[in-house]
């Protein structure tokens, strides 16, 4: 030991000694008692090192010859930090696309599908599991662009000409912490708008039955304007009218007076524009609109259209079969009054109208694909004094509603003859007819020819085989002309069927080996 402070560290302890340290107390003590104090310090002191360094060079010995002084026995527990849990940053950076689902140069509506696709990047240092519940996990720095969402446009976006959308990503963290995005918003310009309108004026002659068409007489010309643009037309010609798209008015009209020109023609005419304002206000003036008016120079006329209904109940689908009744409203167009039309007595004076004539159709396939049904008819017509008149076509169209069910079935027969190396066609050679369909409808097709077989769309059905003999009847013709009918039921229960056919030509020699 020195005269100033000795430090021993170890792991779990520090030991330190003090010597010449000032006496508590002043009173004289003598020297030996001084040195049994110090040796039992050091003897305490050579202990602790004696257990603390397990056999280390400080022993008893080394305390024999100190000074007296102090010890101090410091202990340091060794407690083993715990692992840091590391933070979990989850992040995404996404964008909503969307894309507006129909044909080039086809005016969107508010039956267009918008698809949204979103192109999300994982820009966390987890991976997020189960994006929206897709079953799709995303690792750090990977990009997913599979999901989606669709919307229909709504009229007020058409007339902004911007749709938009807003949607969030949810996921879970491995450790199964919930994550929800702050929300996306995404926006799509929608095309320049299409104003359009389809018009036709009507003239009407403003006179009494039997009264003569002078210079002083009035026409009144009504037009009937359908808007078969993209957009809403404001304010037509000035009035408070609105027209949506697909809308139809009859309100407006001008009135004319005949001239002696018109009259010496036999006919009036008549021509006006249609003006009004887009939803952004953009001045839009339709191409000019022209009538025409025969007049009644004591010669019969019909006019008029048909109005079409669908003979349905609550819910049933239209299907070809699908009877449609039409009623025809016809106008005596002329100047004298018509005791017949069609055989029918009807006793219908210049100007009045009659509703009496209705006939039914039936829907077709060419209809359903098509839409619509159109019909057309002239009417004969007898006057009082007994000339008889036909009318000019009288026309009208009903709109189908969008089917339910497409079905179709398409295939064709292929001929096989059933010969040997060197054998020729004869009458009782077999022939084996084989057909593949397939289902090119857009629903499944059940009981295919009343049998268990369902196809799904765009199924192929396995092979259809039917087995014929060659008649002296096809020999003569040279070929063979084979049909079949193929029939299967929708989900609706409606029984579709259509025809397969197929042509063998017949060889006129042996057949090849």
């Amino acid at each position: 030991m020195n005269n100033g402070c000795d430090n021993v560290s170890h792991p779990l302890f520090t030991l330190t000694s003090r010597s010449a340290m000032t006496p508590r107390h002043s009173s004289p003590r003598s020297t030996s008692g001084r040195r049994h104090t110090a040796r039992a310090l050091d003897m305490t002191v050579s202990a602790a090192l004696s257990l603390v360094l397990l056999g280390g060079a400080a022993t008893a010995a080394h305390a024999d010859e100190a000074s007296p002084g102090t010890a101090t026995v410091t202990a340091h527990t060794a407690t083993p930090s715990p692992a840091p849990v590391p933070v979990q940053h989850p992040g995404v950076n996404a964008r909503l696309v969307g894309t507006l689902d129909k044909k080039d140069g086809e005016p969107a509506s508010t039956s267009t599908t918008i698809t949204w696709h979103i192109e999300a990047t994982n820009t966390g240092d987890v991976t997020l599991k189960d994006l929206n519940g897709s079953h799709t996990d995303l690792a750090p720095g990977e990009t997913t662009t599979h999901l989606f969402w669709q919307t229909k446009l709504t009229q007020e976006e058409i007339n902004a000409h911007t749709a938009t959308f807003a949607a969030n990503l949810s996921a879970t963290t491995p450790d199964g912490t919930p994550y929800n995005s702050p929300t996306l918003h995404g926006s799509l310009a929608l095309p320049v708008e299409h104003p359009g309108v389809s018009a036709r004026l009507v003239g009407t002659l403003d006179k009494k039955d039997g009264e003569p068409a002078t210079t002083s007489t009035t026409i009144t010309w009504h037009i009937e304007a359908t808007n078969t643009g993209d957009v809403t037309l404001n304010n037509l010609n000035g009035t408070d009218t609105d027209l949506a798209p697909g809308q139809t008015a009859t309100n407006g009209y001008w009135q004319t007076k005949l001239t002696r020109e018109e009259i010496d023609a036999g006919t009036a005419t008549f021509a006006a524009t249609l003006s009004a304002t887009t939803p952004d206000g953009t001045p839009y003036n339709s191409r000019t609109i022209t009538g025409s008016l025969t007049l009644p120079v004591q010669h019969p006329g019909i006019d008029g259209h048909f109005t079409g209904v669908l003979d349905t109940k609550d819910g049933e689908p239209v299907t070809a079969g699908t009877w449609i009744t039409w009623t025809a409203e016809l106008a005596n167009t002329g100047d004298i009054e018509l005791s017949t039309i069609d055989g029918i007595d009807v006793a219908l004076a210049p100007g009045e109208t009659t509703d009496q004539f209705s006939w039914r159709s039936q829907v077709t396939q060419a209809d359903l694909d098509a839409g619509t049904v159109s019909v057309s008819k002239t009417y004969d017509a007898t006057t009082l004094a007994g000339t008889r008149y036909t009318s000019g076509a009288v026309t009208g169209t009903l709109a189908l509603p969008a089917p339910a069910e497409r079905p179709r079935l398409s295939g064709e027969f292929e001929g096989h003859l059933e010969l040997k190396n060197g054998e020729a066609v004869k009458v009782g050679t077999r022939i084996a007819w084989i057909a593949y369909p397939m289902n090119s409808g857009d629903v499944e097709l059940r009981n295919i020819n009343d049998t268990s077989m369902a196809l799904a769309p765009g199924q192929p059905a396995p092979y259809y085989q039917v087995r014929a003999e060659v008649t002296q009847a096809d020999l003569d013709a040279g070929s063979i002309t084979f049909s079949r009918t193929f029939s299967g039921t929708t989900p609706l229960g409606t029984r579709y069927s259509t025809p397969f056919t197929g042509t063998l030509t017949l060889p006129t020699g042996p057949a090849a080996g």
